[in-house]
């Protein structure tokens, strides 16, 4: 559960994204809205939970929309703790 200054500081938590997961470490994403503007965002959470990538929703999909590419397969690698994860 949330509270005032976490929505303020991380924006408001909407749900967590079940089956998505940060690939470096697993951690569970969130979709989160930004109590100011109202626009959606995505937050995966890294480092023990010390560091976090928050990502704009709207601009990632109109991203994806200008940028069709073909599915490719990338490898996720975190030489710091020795993690590989395909990325599909």
């Amino acid at each position: 559960m949330t509270n005032d200054r976490e929505d303020r500081l991380h924006g408001k938590l909407e749900c967590t994204l079940g089956g998505v997961r940060e690939y470096s470490e697993g951690y569970p994403v969130e979709l989160r809205r930004n109590v100011k503007t109202g626009r959606l965002f995505i937050v995966a959470y890294n480092e023990g939970h010390n560091n976090i990538v928050q990502i704009d929703l709207l601009d990632l999909l109109e991203w994806c929309a200008a940028n069709p590419h073909p599915a490719v397969s990338v490898i996720s690698n975190n030489t710091a703790v020795g993690t590989v994860y395909p990325i599909r």
